[in-house]
């Protein structure tokens, strides 16, 4: 089975090699004004965003730097505290935020990448 890195995930291999540019999350929990669990991202603790941006070339986190084949980034498996129908995903250009779960123009991203001579 394969499926994308979790929002932790992401942010923690991130913050281990960019420790200076520390990304924040946070998680709402309970039912609020109809909305279940997710997560905030943002620049600061404890935040209360469902976005941050982020430019780098580093292809481990952005494959491409400019939409590629009608992909504009890849999803993260992890809900968004912005809404129910909402799912975190890192867009080209570093930007870390939501989305609704039925666009199509967003890929999985696999958590491990196996060399060809395996197969």
């Amino acid at each position: 089975a394969m499926g994308s890195p979790t929002l932790e995930l992401y942010v923690n291999s991130w913050n281990a090699k960019y420790s200076g540019n520390t990304i924040y999350t946070a998680t709402r929990t309970g039912m609020t004004d109809s909305i279940g669990w997710g997560y905030y991202v943002g620049d600061a603790e404890n935040p209360t965003s469902t976005y941050v941006s982020r430019s780098n070339s580093d292809a481990l986190y952005y494959p491409h730097n400019a939409q590629y084949e009608s992909c504009n980034g890849y999803w993260l498996a992890s809900p968004s505290a912005n809404s129910d129908d909402r799912v975190m995903y890192v867009r080209y250009n570093g930007d870390v935020l939501n989305y609704g779960y039925n666009v199509p123009d967003f890929a999985f991203r696999p958590v491990v990448c196996l060399p060809s001579n395996i197969f």
